[in-house]
C-alpha cells in the first residue's frame, strides 16, 4: 500500500524487489533493487535523487491502480 500511495504523491520509489513489489510498481516510475544489497540500494537512492525517471509515478497510478481499473479488472474475473 505504501509504494501506491508513494507513487501516487509522486515521489519516485526506491524499493527491494522482493514479494510482489514489482507487481505494484512501473519500472519507469520506481528503481527496484535486488535484496540485501545495501550498496546498490544507496546507489539506487542517489540516483532518485538526480535523476528524472521517465515516467511521473501518479500518471502510472492514475492509468493502472484506479479504482475504475480495479472495477474493471474484477468485472473481467466475474465475467470468466
Amino acid at each position: 500500500m505504501t509504494l501506491l500511495e508513494a507513487q501516487a504523491c509522486e515521489v519516485p520509489v526506491v524499493a527491494s524487489n522482493v514479494g510482489s513489489v514489482s507487481e505494484a510498481v512501473s519500472s519507469q516510475s520506481a528503481i527496484l533493487v535486488e535484496a540485501g544489497n545495501s550498496d546498490v540500494l544507496a546507489d539506487a537512492l542517489m540516483k532518485s535523487l538526480t535523476t528524472i525517471l521517465s515516467e511521473n509515478p501518479r500518471e502510472f497510478i492514475v492509468r493502472e491502480r484506479s479504482m475504475q481499473q480495479m472495477l474493471n479488472k474484477y468485472s473481467q474475473l466475474v465475467a470468466e
